[in-house]
């Protein structure tokens, strides 16, 4: 590569990160202008499950200091921070197990030891994985009780880390007490 081509990668590059980041600082000015005033923090948030819209909708989330607004699927969900119980980040796992085939050790068994060779050298073997996860929960305070909306803590992570700060900030955590 010469001298001059590498120019031009810099260059490119140089031009889409500032495209980029026009973009991403125009959309947080969006939500400032239709929000404002006192706009905290806004951005996008996958919705898991809690609302009546549907599952992995990508929502946007704005924060004023007396309430969080939730927009997704053309419907707007207005929660005062008065009714906000608390915002967790969750981490899960879940283990899968799965048989596996061994098609290599079949193919060698049949080499060496003919179709016996093939069935003992072939045989699945039981594989054991980790899926790890993120939540993050909002519980709230409704008229039918305690209500509970779920997000995904992978995806948009500077939203969720605003948010829960937001929270922090002007939410001090509260027990609720629920008689059973």
């Amino acid at each position: 590569m010469d001298a001059e081509s590498v120019v031009v990668c810099c260059l490119l590059i140089g031009c889409f990160l500032a495209v980029w980041g026009i973009v991403l600082l125009l959309q947080h000015v969006a939500v400032k202008i239709r929000y404002r005033p006192g706009v905290i923090f806004g951005g996008k948030i996958k919705y898991l499950s809690g609302l009546n819209i549907p599952e992995q909708t990508i929502m946007m989330a704005v924060g004023k200091k007396e309430e969080l607004i939730l927009t997704g699927v053309g419907q707007e969900f207005h929660i005062s921070m008065d009714k906000i119980l608390t915002i967790e980040k969750l981490t899960h796992s879940e283990v899968h197990h799965q048989m596996v085939s061994n098609t290599a050790g079949a193919i060698a068994g049949a080499m060496v030891g003919g179709a016996l060779g093939a069935i003992l050298l072939g045989t699945p073997s039981l594989e054991k994985y980790t899926v790890k996860g993120k939540l993050v929960i909002l519980a709230y305070q409704s008229g039918s009780g305690v209500q509970y909306i779920l997000f995904d803590g992978f995806r948009y992570l500077n939203t969720i880390q605003n948010m829960l700060r937001f929270f922090r900030k002007y939410k001090r955590k509260q027990n609720m007490r629920v008689d059973l």
